[in-house]
């Protein structure tokens, strides 16, 4: 991730005097935090934990270098509300999906056989579970599609936010079953 500002040394010392008056207890503070974050954003299901927790830190640094954070407070619980603010903007951005060269985009009906029959196998070598998730995932459409998923969500008993993610997985690893059985298959 590409990092927009520079993060000046008085703010890190800034913090980590917040954290603990006495520095070594602050890193360990430190350490012990972003441990934590990174935690907490793989029980959420985030692929990138510790660059988003990297991230927290930067935000509540450039808070400290606006002098907009006084001392006082629970520090663990700033840290862990800028996490879910991060997170929360992480879900809303895009999820780039990289398409192999050898997908076919000739749109007649006979190049999209082979991607068929192999989605087929590949659907059988996962589990039950899996199976009805990913199918359940994409049945019907508009109003009718999201009513689904919800109640798809629900009878799990997960949100709607892991539900994206796992159905995110598991159609990741199709496309890869899907285009290395397309190439053994040689056609």
């Amino acid at each position: 991730m590409k990092k927009d500002r520079e993060i000046h040394p008085e703010a890190f010392e800034k913090m980590l005097e917040w954290l603990d008056k006495d520095r070594d207890i602050a890193g360990q503070k430190y350490e012990a935090i972003r441990l934590r974050l990174i935690k907490i954003f793989d029980y959420r299901q985030c692929s990138n934990s510790e660059e988003l927790a990297d991230i927290v830190f930067d935000r509540v640094l450039k808070k400290f270098d606006e002098n907009a954070l006084a001392d006082g407070g629970n520090p663990y619980a700033y840290f862990c509300k800028v996490a879910d603010y991060i997170y929360r903007e992480n879900l809303r951005k895009p999820i780039a999906v990289e398409l192999s060269d050898d997908i076919a985009l000739d749109e007649k009906e006979e190049s999209f056989e082979p991607y068929y029959e192999c989605l087929k196998k590949c659907l059988k070598n996962l589990s039950s579970e899996k199976q009805r998730l990913i199918i359940g995932y994409y049945e019907e459409e508009k109003r009718a599609k999201i009513n689904l998923r919800q109640s798809l969500a629900q009878s799990i008993g997960i949100p709607m936010q892991i539900l994206h993610s796992r159905v995110f997985r598991i159609r990741t690893s199709l496309q890869q079953c899907v285009l290395k059985c397309v190439k053994e298959s040689g056609f």
